[in-house]
């Protein structure tokens, strides 16, 4: 589904969705607050839905809102977004481009209930759009492989270690050098933009000075992950905004 004020080629196939399970309700909307009619048809994951208007979409402003189940209620999510004249589908994505960020914490496995902070370089891939994939970036789903191994999540946050030690599968790329490569699918398309990739290199320095810098014992607290009827909302309309996937070295 489109960001917010973002704007869609009118030939656009129609409006990914990731849910679990179909919609409970969904209303696509005018300027003018008059009902479209829509369909919900499966998308190529079997929680990725389409949603599709009875007609091609007249260029002018344009509101959807989709109700979903979240435990025993619900939760509504909204877009509002500007339909433009057609333009020709994406055949590339773009560049991958490498930036060092400034250096950070990466907070550590250490167990089951324990975790620790580690100072860490980071190296972040941002996403230089083509023209023509810009124009349907907003309806676009972004997948990443590292070294060809799918990488998981909507944000990608690796680092290395540099100690010897292992983070009991946690750790990702590793010391050494990889390859990025970033693919965008456009729900329903003819054809799919042809991927990206980049060349990046992850190097610590010596080993006595990063198992120096380490911390130990409980210094965060444990990682977990949770899903709220809140993160379910934000989820609810797969979009491409995703321009940067950061892969971190701890030193």
């Amino acid at each position: 589904m489109p960001q917010n004020d973002a704007s869609i080629p009118r030939n656009v196939p129609g409006f990914p969705l990731d849910l679990a399970a179909p919609p409970q309700a969904i209303s696509l909307t005018d300027a003018a607050g008059l009902a479209i009619e829509v369909t919900v048809e499966s998308g190529t994951s079997g929680s990725r839905s389409l949603v599709v208007p009875s007609s091609p979409l007249a260029p002018g402003r344009y509101s959807m809102a989709v109700t979903a189940a979240c435990g025993a209620g619900t939760v509504e999510a909204k877009r509002s977004f500007a339909i433009v004249e057609s333009q020709p589908f994406p055949t590339e994505l773009g560049e991958l481009r490498a930036v060092r960020l400034p250096p950070g914490n990466v907070v550590v496995p250490a167990g089951a209930r324990c975790a620790l902070t580690a100072p860490a370089d980071r190296v972040s891939i941002e996403i230089a759009a083509s023209p023509s994939f810009a124009s349907f970036r907003s309806v676009a789903t972004l997948s990443v492989s590292v070294d060809g191994a799918p990488w998981a999540g909507p944000v990608v946050d690796d680092y290395a270690r540099c100690d010897g030690q292992s983070d009991g599968g946690a750790a990702g790329a590793g010391i050494g050098k990889h390859t990025v490569e970033v693919r965008a699918h456009i729900e329903g398309a003819p054809a799919q933009p042809a991927p990206a990739s980049i060349d990046i290199e992850l190097a610590c320095a010596t080993p006595e000075q990063e198992m120096s810098t380490g911390a130990s014992g409980c210094t965060a607290a444990p990682l977990r992950s949770e899903t709220t009827c809140a993160s379910i909302a934000g989820g609810l309309f797969v979009t491409g905004a995703l321009v940067r996937r950061t892969l971190r070295r701890r030193r």
